[in-house]
């Protein structure tokens, strides 16, 4: 037989569900039996006539509520009492896969109907025996976010610089001192190197999850040549373990129990001792993503904790249009008593891009996500990233293919692994040598205003660029050739081209 704890909280007590022969679960509170029910009358089918949390999550919530706290039972006399926290532990997938934060249902002594997650903490735990003392949580809020978008062609390209960029946003709008940083590349390994030798992390991962019938959950991390890494909740766990507080995995189906034990990303990291793992039962809108990443955090950076910062970002989605969104976050703790919030001083959050510095506004941008052009993206993240990089790639392409595009997409996504930098001008109205050079210059920092020889910029500029790798691109590169081979007598650009 299985075990499965539920309510508990200001006067705690707990209600346990535990699994009897075929479909029954038989429901005790206070170690005292209570009542039973059958699950599959919480399975959505064409037989109970149920529907879906996400077509019509009152009438779903209702019959959650009816299954757990059925009239003059010990459960609903427990519920009575109002508790702040109410803590559901289920060792058994069948029953960790039925939402239970879609409850609706009247609480306390109030008449009034409504979904349990706005009226009290609902919580996700770990057996008694295996639950851990919360930690003390010694230094201010420090977010590692890692935006990840895989080149890949059975995954959606996703707009991850728009997340990252609402994220940052909000972030700044708090008005105390926090940290947020951005893992680049958004590889396994990096994101190791962030955490190494830290402790009280919180990730926040953004990007795709999936289900492999062998491996269990995953998360769609990248490698440095921008294709896919599926790292398993096994793998995660080892390479973050003793370094993070709280994991908030904006994937879609990080909480959805696969297969295997590690089949519910967010239960394994409780299971395997993350004090708190928060993961997301649906795919919801980019404005209720927003709206609940601003509320959440704004609480946690002004030392609220985590689970009642989840309380009040549910209260901000009980604003939105798609009422299910209420019952798609769902967290899971390993704690055996609430944690208490950061401490974080009152001043300016530091946002660390990690990313060398970009000019490339000469280059258009795709409208929208960029998408499709997946083999030539991974062929020049192969190129940019490598270790014997070449001196010269060219991008080949008859007008209107969109080459420039493809060109602003690579650079932004492989920028980091050129120290120096990128600079991208385009060439359609060629400029002289000498314009060129001074623009160069003027990027990297050598004030050509101050340098009135042009041999002597020249040189200086060619020495920086020896000394850190910068990638330059030149758009419109058709233009030179054509006016090299035109163009007599030679000029500093014939130089330049047959140099190189």
């Amino acid at each position: 037989m299985d075990r499965y704890v539920l309510p508990e909280g200001r006067n705690p007590y707990g209600t346990a569900l535990t699994r009897q022969e075929g479909t029954q679960a038989q429901v005790t509170c206070d170690n005292q039996p209570s009542h039973s029910f059958d699950i599959r009358t919480l399975i959505p089918d064409d037989q109970n006539k149920l529907p879906h949390p996400l077509a019509d999550p009152v009438t779903y919530g209702k019959a959650i509520y009816a299954a757990l706290f059925p009239p003059q039972t010990a459960a609903s006399h427990a519920l009575a009492n109002a508790p702040e926290r109410i803590l559901f532990v289920t060792t058994d997938d069948d029953l960790d896969a039925i939402p239970w934060e879609y409850a609706y249902g009247p609480y306390g002594t109030d008449d009034t109907d409504d979904f349990l997650v706005l009226a009290c903490h609902i919580v996700r735990g770990l057996p008694v025996g295996q639950r851990i003392d919360p930690p003390k949580l010694e230094s201010g809020l420090h977010i590692i976010a890692v935006p990840s978008n895989p080149l890949s062609r059975h995954i959606a390209p996703l707009n991850i610089d728009g997340e990252w960029q609402r994220l940052k946003d909000d972030i700044q709008q708090v008005p105390y001192a926090l940290t947020l940083e951005r893992t680049r590349p958004p590889t396994m390994e990096q994101t190791r190197r962030l955490l190494a030798n830290q402790r009280q992390r919180v990730i926040h991962f953004m990007g795709h999850g999936g289900q492999d019938e062998k491996q269990g959950a995953f998360l769609c991390f990248e490698k440095e040549n921008g294709t896919l890494d599926a790292v398993t909740a096994r793998e995660f766990i080892r390479r973050v373990r003793g370094t993070v507080f709280l994991v908030t995995l904006n994937a879609c189906v990080s909480a959805t129990p696969g297969e295997t034990r590690f089949g519910n990303f967010a239960a394994a990291l409780a299971r395997q001792k993350i004090p708190y793992a928060l993961g997301m039962r649906f795919s919801i809108v980019d404005e209720d993503a927003r709206d609940f990443s601003r509320a959440f955090y704004s609480e946690l950076a002004r030392g609220i904790s985590v689970e009642e910062a989840l309380f009040q970002a549910r209260q901000t989605l009980a604003d939105s249009p798609q009422n299910w969104v209420i019952g798609v976050p769902v967290l899971y703790t390993s704690l055996a008593a609430p944690a208490p919030g950061f401490t974080c001083p009152a001043g300016t959050p530091t946002v660390a891009e990690h990313q060398a510095r970009m000019e490339v506004s000469n280059l258009s941008r795709a409208l929208g996500t960029f998408q499709g052009r997946i083999n030539e993206l991974i062929e020049l993240g192969g190129h940019l990233t490598g270790d014997q990089c070449p001196g010269l790639l060219t991008i080949h392409g008859s007008g209107g293919q969109g080459k420039t595009a493809l060109a602003r997409e690579a650079v932004e996504r492989f920028a980091w692994a050129w120290p120096g930098g990128a600079y991208a001008t385009s060439l359609e109205n060629l400029p002289t040598w000498e314009v060129l050079i001074t623009d160069l210059a003027r990027f990297l920092n050598l004030a050509p205003q101050q340098i009135t020889d042009p041999a002597e910029l020249e040189r200086q500029v060619l020495s920086q660029l020896a000394q850190q790798r910068t990638l330059i691109v030149l758009d419109n590169a058709e233009t030179l050739v054509e006016a090299v081979q035109a163009t007599k007598p030679p000029t500093a650009w014939h130089n330049y081209c047959k140099s190189d």
